[in-house]
C-alpha cells in the first residue's frame, strides 16, 4: 500500500472516530460537571438566653426540580466562630435543634458553617446576627382578663388561668366580684352559657378576697358565658363575654406543669408535638415529644419541664414540623410557678428566619453546570473543526488522484475531463459539506445545552 493510500485510509477512519470520541468526551464532561444534589441548611432562631446560649433550629432541605423537601436523619457539624464543632443530626422531619454557647455577651454576629458530617459538604456559610430586632417585633402578650359586658351594682370580672382556652379541653377561670374596687365576700355565683360546659359547685360563693375558681370546657367554636353574682344584701351584678377559643390547639395540663411535667394532649391523633420555649428576650430551647393514642381519637405525651431562666417564660406547642409549620397563629402557654395557680398572660414570639444557605448552593450548582456546558461546547466545536478539516483534506486528495488519473490518459476528451473534475462546483460542494458538518455538531451542542449539560 502506497503512502497516499495509507493517508487516505487514516482520514477515512478518523472521519468516523472523531464524532464518536466527541460524543464520549461530552458525556464524560457532563457527568464530571454534574452538580450533586442541591442540599442546603437554613437557620431559624432568636436572641440568646441569660446563659449566653443560642437555641437555633437548623433545617436541611433538598431542592429537586424546583421543589423543596426536608432531609431526615442527616449527620451535621456546626462550626460557630473558632469554637470546636458541634455535632448533631436532623430528625425525621429534617430539623436539628442546636444549642450554641457564646464566648461572651457582646457578640453581635457570629460566623456559622454547617457541614454534612458524612461528606464534609458545606450546607451553609454565613455571618449570622446574634440579636435581631424582629424577635421583639413578633413578641406580644395576651392578658388573662376577658373583655365583656358588665351590668348591676356589683362589678364582676373573669380571668382565664392562661388567657385562652383550647377547644374540647378544660380550663380554669377565676371570677372576681367587687364593689368600688373592694372585694365582695360570700357573694353567690351562678354560671351559665352556650357552647360551654361547667364544672362548678351548686353552692358557689366568693371567698374573703371576692374570688372563686370555676372549670369550663368549650363545646363550640365561639361559646358565650354569663356570670351572675348576688351579695348578702341582695345587690346584683353580671358579666357576659365570648370565650377566646383556640380551635385544634394542643393542650398542656396546668396542674401537671406546676408539678414539673409538661403533659400534652391533642384533640386528634398527631404523632409528634413540637415545643418552643421562649421568654420576652430570647428563644430558650426547642424540642419535640412523641405522642401516643389516647384510645379516644386523640393523642397524648409528656416530658419533664426543662430548667429555664428565672423569668417569665412560655411554651408554644404545635403538631407541625419545625421549619415547615406556622407559628404566627400560635400562642404560648405560660410556664406557671411551681405549685402556684394564678391567672397569667399568654404570649407569642415567632422563631425568626436568620440565614439561608440555599441561594449559594443553587448558584454553585448552576455555575458548575454552566462550566460543564461550556466545556462540552468547546469539545464539539473542536470536533467539528477537525471533522471539517479531515473532510476537506480527503476531498482534495481525491481530486488530485482523479487529476493524475485523467492526465495519464491522453485520449480522454477535455470536456469529459472537466466534467469529472467538477470545476468550481467542487469547491461549492465542499462548502456545503462543511456547512452540513457544522449543522450536525451544532445540533448535538443544542441537545446537550437544553439537556442540562
Amino acid at each position: 500500500m502506497s503512502s497516499d493510500d495509507r493517508h487516505n485510509s487514516l482520514i477515512v477512519k478518523a472521519l468516523s472516530i472523531v464524532p464518536a470520541v466527541a460524543i464520549v468526551a461530552v458525556v464524560a464532561s457532563s457527568y464530571i460537571s454534574r452538580a450533586p444534589d442541591i442540599i442546603a441548611a437554613r437557620i431559624y432562631g432568636g436572641p440568646p438566653g441569660p446563659d449566653h446560649t443560642l437555641a437555633w433550629r437548623v433545617v436541611v432541605s433538598l431542592r429537586d426540580r424546583g421543589f423543596f423537601e426536608t432531609v431526615p436523619n442527616l449527620p451535621l457539624s456546626l462550626q460557630a466562630g473558632s469554637a470546636p464543632p458541634i455535632e448533631g443530626s436532623t430528625d425525621d422531619e429534617g430539623a436539628w435543634e442546636a444549642r450554641i454557647p457564646l464566648p461572651n455577651d457582646s457578640i453581635e454576629e457570629i460566623d456559622i458553617v454547617v457541614r454534612r458530617s458524612d461528606s464534609d459538604q458545606v450546607l451553609l456559610s454565613y455571618a449570622v446576627p446574634v440579636r435581631t430586632p424582629a424577635w421583639r417585633s413578633t413578641f406580644r402578650r395576651a392578658h388573662p382578663q376577658l373583655a365583656g359586658r358588665r351590668s348591676g351594682a356589683l362589678e364582676v370580672d373573669l380571668f382565664l388561668l392562661r388567657s385562652f382556652v383550647a377547644s374540647s379541653f378544660p380550663e380554669r377561670a377565676l371570677v372576681r366580684v367587687s364593689r368600688d374596687d373592694l372585694p365582695v365576700a360570700s357573694a353567690k355565683l351562678t354560671v351559665s352559657g352556650e357552647g360551654v360546659a361547667f364544672d362548678v359547685d351548686r353552692d358557689l360563693h366568693t371567698d374573703a378576697e371576692g374570688r372563686a375558681w370555676i372549670t369550663l370546657r368549650p363545646t363550640f367554636q365561639a361559646p358565650t358565658m354569663v356570670v351572675e353574682a348576688v351579695d348578702e344584701v341582695g345587690d346584683r351584678g353580671s358579666f357576659q363575654c365570648i370565650l377566646p377559643v383556640r380551635t385544634g390547639a394542643l393542650w398542656i395540663d396546668p396542674i401537671e406543669q406546676t408539678n414539673g411535667t409538661i403533659s400534652i394532649a391533642s384533640p386528634v391523633g398527631h404523632r409528634l408535638a413540637y415545643l418552643t420555649f421562649f421568654s420576652e428576650r430570647a428563644r430558650l430551647m426547642g424540642t419535640r415529644v412523641k405522642l401516643e393514642s389516647d384510645g379516644e381519637g386523640g393523642a397524648k405525651g409528656s416530658m419533664a419541664l426543662p430548667s429555664l431562666p428565672d423569668e417569665p417564660a412560655w411554651v408554644m406547642v404545635s403538631p407541625d414540623p419545625p421549619g415547615t409549620g406556622e407559628e404566627r397563629d400560635l400562642f404560648g402557654w405560660p410556664i406557671l410557678q411551681r405549685g402556684e395557680l394564678r391567672p397569667t398572660e399568654a404570649a407569642h414570639a415567632s422563631t425568626i428566619f436568620l440565614a439561608d444557605g440555599m441561594p449559594r448552593s443553587i448558584a454553585a450548582a448552576q455555575e458548575r453546570t454552566h462550566a460543564g456546558r461550556l466545556r462540552g461546547m468547546m469539545i464539539l466545536a473542536l470536533a467539528a473543526l477537525i471533522e471539517a478539516s479531515l473532510l476537506w483534506s480527503r476531498a482534495r486528495h481525491a481530486k488530485l488522484e482523479l487529476e493524475r488519473l485523467l492526465a495519464s490518459d491522453a485520449d480522454i476528451d477535455e470536456a469529459v475531463s472537466k466534467a469529472l473534475l467538477g470545476g468550481s462546483r467542487f469547491w461549492f460542494r465542499m462548502v456545503i459539506a462543511v456547512f452540513l458538518v457544522a449543522i450536525c455538531f451544532g445540533t448535538m451542542a443544542i441537545i446537550m445545552w437544553l439537556g442540562g449539560g
